[in-house]
């Protein structure tokens, strides 16, 4: 069993594929866990990087409601490291950026311009 890493975040390509194909989807996290039967918390925990990818068996459980499988889950990883391979670190910053909710942004401005 793994163990959750609530207090550390690692956004892996997984993660991030995970997300994306659960968007192209067109569900949202709190319909994806009613169907799951389970918290909120627990889905965004993982697409945010706070908890590991769950095993595969969990992942198909995923994939039959976003109507998706394993293989094309598989293909999503590999498209997403090879665009963080080519992603200069600017890139990648106004990337997070994009996803920073609104009312933490002032923070994340406030330490950009310490650093400048």
């Amino acid at each position: 069993m793994k163990k959750k890493r609530h207090y550390r975040i690692i956004l892996t390509p997984e993660a991030v594929a995970l997300r994306e194909i659960r968007m192209k989807s067109g569900l949202s996290i709190r319909e994806v866990c009613r169907r799951l039967g389970k918290s909120e918390s627990f889905l965004r925990h993982i697409e945010t990087g706070r908890n590991d990818i769950p095993e595969r068996m969990v992942l198909n459980k995923f994939f039959s409601i976003y109507g998706s499988t394993y293989k094309i889950f598989r293909h999503k990883v590999s498209e997403v490291r090879e665009s963080q391979l080519l992603m200069t670190p600017r890139e990648e910053i106004k990337g997070l950026i994009d996803k920073i909710p609104d009312e933490k942004l002032e923070t994340v401005r406030t330490i950009l311009v310490s650093l400048a």
